[in-house]
């Protein structure tokens, strides 16, 4: 597995490129609402002043676009990626499959007693078939 996936434990979720585009709207709004606001009650909060409020609201909403369309290319990463997990485990089944008919096969034209040359020559030609039928 590629290492460039985001992990949760074993399972590798989301590759880590795509989460850059989040990582940039994330800084963005930061460095928006900061810009629009100063700190009080020592640190732990920011207040935005009614002047910068409408600047700052309209600001972060394009953001929420951004995010949401950024989301909407994530779950189309996931759909591309789930389509390819599925056509993966079916080719893998379908060799199994394949597989397993091919070693059937020859386990059971071993098991068979080789047709004799009496019976192949007299099976040659239809009108013999024919007539043994």
């Amino acid at each position: 597995m590629s290492d460039r996936l985001i992990q949760l434990g074993h399972k590798r979720l989301v590759p880590r490129e795509a989460l850059s585009a989040f990582a940039l709207i994330e800084s963005r709004a930061h460095a928006m609402v900061e810009s629009a606001s100063f700190p009080f009650l020592g640190g732990i909060a920011r207040f935005v002043p009614n002047a910068r409020l409408g600047g700052l609201t309209d600001g972060l909403d394009k953001l929420r676009d951004e995010f949401r369309e950024a989301t909407l290319d994530i779950d189309q990463l996931e759909i591309a990626d789930q389509r390819r997990r599925i056509a993966e485990d079916a080719s893998r089944r379908l060799q199994g499959d394949l597989d397993g008919f091919i070693r059937e096969s020859v386990t059971t034209l071993r098991r068979k007693p080789p047709a004799s040359p009496a019976t192949c020559s007299r099976l040659s030609s239809p009108a013999k078939r024919l007539a043994v039928e």
